[in-house]
């Protein structure tokens, strides 16, 4: 399923894990938080202790 949003002033649009942002030419700038991108989910587990920061 595909999702398309639009904000001030960005374009969002998701497709399963992935997500594209531009701006709402549909043009990705260097500057910013545009781009093509992937959620990634990370899963730790509960026996992880401390990491000693």
């Amino acid at each position: 399923m595909s999702l398309i949003s639009v904000g001030s002033p960005i374009l969002t649009i998701n497709h399963g894990s992935t997500f594209m942002v531009t701006d709402l030419n549909g043009h990705i700038h260097h500057e910013g938080h545009q781009g093509i991108f992937c959620k990634v989910m990370w899963k730790l587990s509960s026996k992880v202790g401390s990491l000693g920061v």
